[in-house]
C-alpha cells in the first residue's frame, strides 16, 4: 500500500516558477519581434529617401508614412484616431476610431506598397495585419523605391472622391508632365533637350 504526500506550498512554489520562467519567455520573444520590426521599418524609410531616425519616433512615424504613400494629411489624424479619442475622452468612440485607423493605414500601405513595386491590396494588407513579415520583405529583399504619383486616398481614385471626370484628372496629370518643358519661340514646338529646334531648326536659347 503506497501512500502520497504532497507539500501544496511546494507545488505552489513550482507552478509560479514555472509560469515566471514562460512570461520571461513570452516577454523577450515580444521584445525581439518589436525591435527586429523597428529595424526593417528604419530600413523601408531610408529606401524611400528619409531618415531611419523617422520611422522611431512614435505618431511622427505616421506623418511621415503619409507623405511617402502621398497622401492627404488628414489620414494622419485618423491613423492615430484611438489617440485622439482617449485624448478627448471619448471613450466610446474608441472602436469605431480603431476601425478607421486600420483603414488609413491600409490607404497608407497600399500606396507604399506599389511604390515597392509590390501588389498593393496583397502587401497593403500584410503590411497592416503583419507589419513584422512584410516591412521585413520590403527592407531586406531586393524590393526598390520608385517615386510616382498615386491616388491621395490609397486604392479610391481621386477623381471619385473628388467629384472629377476621368478625363480631367487626366488632364491634369499631363499639364503637371509638361509643366516645365520647352518651346521653340520660333514655331511653337516642343523641345526636349538639343541646341535646335527639331521642327524649324531654330537655333535654342
Amino acid at each position: 500500500m503506497y501512500s502520497f504526500n504532497f507539500n501544496e506550498e511546494s507545488v505552489a512554489k513550482g507552478l509560479i516558477a514555472g509560469l515566471g520562467a514562460f512570461l520571461v519567455v513570452v516577454v523577450l520573444l515580444v521584445i525581439a519581434i518589436v525591435v527586429f520590426q523597428i529595424i526593417a521599418m528604419v530600413k523601408v524609410y531610408k529606401k524611400a529617401g528619409k531618415g531611419g531616425w523617422e520611422a522611431i519616433v512614435p505618431y511622427y512615424n505616421n506623418w511621415v508614412l503619409c507623405e511617402i504613400a502621398g497622401l492627404k494629411w488628414w489620414f494622419f489624424l485618423i491613423m492615430n484616431a484611438v489617440s485622439i479619442c482617449g485624448i478627448l475622452g471619448l471613450i466610446a468612440l474608441e472602436p469605431l476610431a480603431a476601425l478607421a485607423s486600420l483603414g488609413a493605414t491600409f490607404m497608407a500601405n497600399y500606396n507604399l506598397a506599389i511604390k515597392f513595386g509590390k501588389d498593393g491590396v496583397g502587401y497593403g494588407i500584410g503590411l497592416t495585419l503583419l507589419p513584422v513579415v512584410f516591412y521585413s520583405i520590403l527592407a531586406f529583399g531586393d524590393a526598390t523605391y520608385t517615386e510616382q504619383k498615386l491616388s491621395a486616398y490609397g486604392p479610391i481614385p481621386e477623381e471619385k472622391v473628388e467629384n472629377k471626370p476621368a478625363d480631367e484628372a487626366k488632364k491634369e496629370t499631363k499639364k503637371s508632365s509638361t509643366k516645365n518643358a520647352k518651346f521653340c519661340k520660333n514655331c511653337g514646338a516642343s523641345v526636349d533637350g538639343g541646341k535646335f529646334c527639331p521642327n524649324c531648326g531654330n537655333e535654342i536659347h
